[in-house]
């Protein structure tokens, strides 16, 4: 673990030297076709049905109509079809199906995308999937080699260092080691000394709001109690009391 947390260490220096990038300039760096973002957004709108079966199931069906779509038209355009049509079925699945065979075929996926990346910052897309699949399935050493590897390629992309953290902290739930929460509560630090989360469109503080495992461990790291409590700071001076997590 000694030179797991010189890794993180090491990493963590790149976080905090660009710490000053803007989340919409990293953004404008990644290749995302229309289709994609149509994708993407039909995959928000069946998280946020939640309550409602029956248009699940009619945005379900839309999914499915428009990937064949996507895949017939080749990622529709992407220049690396071989890479992006992976990564988006992969995506789709984590969303549309949970079970223990739907996380199998998500990390299936995910090793093929990073398979097929051509460019560094395919890698990285690849490195973070593949974090948050190895973390859905158990296998927190995993999860937190692939989170390194998307933080090395791009530290500015804090989504990266979300699921770095979210493996860390479970990683140190399993295991209750003094090196294990020692590395939790590097990333953690990181975050709490770089990166705003303030703002209502960043990025971190869309995570710490939606994951439950943040809020959970904000009861054993006072890096994560801190920070929610800036968020609730800046919902009551929006006007806006109280902490929606």
């Amino acid at each position: 673990m000694t030179s797991d947390n010189q890794r993180v260490r090491e990493m963590l220096e790149k976080v905090g030297a660009s710490s000053g990038v803007s989340s919409d300039l990293v953004a404008s760096l990644y290749e995302v076709r229309p289709r994609q973002r149509e994708l993407n957004d039909l995959l928000n709108s069946y998280k946020d049905a939640g309550g409602s079966p029956t248009l699940r199931k009619q945005i379900k069906a839309e999914i499915g109509r428009r990937f064949e779509h996507f895949v017939a038209t080749g990622g529709d355009g992407h220049s690396t079809p071989d890479w992006i049509i992976p990564t988006m079925q992969s995506c789709i699945v984590a969303t549309l199906d949970e079970s223990p065979e739907g996380l199998a075929r998500c990390l299936e996926l995910d090793l093929d995308s990073l398979d097929n990346a051509q460019t560094d910052w395919q890698r990285a897309i690849a490195h973070g999937n593949l974090s948050e699949s190895y973390r859905a399935l158990g296998d927190y050493d995993q999860a937190i080699l692939h989170g390194l590897a998307a933080v090395e390629i791009d530290p500015r992309n804090h989504g990266f260092l979300a699921y770095l953290a979210l493996a860390t902290i479970q990683k140190a739930g399993e295991d209750d080691t003094p090196a294990t929460r020692a590395t939790a509560r590097q990333v953690l630090a990181a975050i709490e000394k770089n990166i705003d989360v303030t703002a209502e469109q960043s990025v971190m503080r869309g995570y710490l709001l939606t994951y439950r495992e943040f809020r959970e461990a904000a009861r054993e790291y006072e890096e994560l109690e801190r920070l929610y409590q800036r968020i609730e700071a800046s919902r009551r001076r929006a006007g806006r009391g109280g902490r929606h997590v």
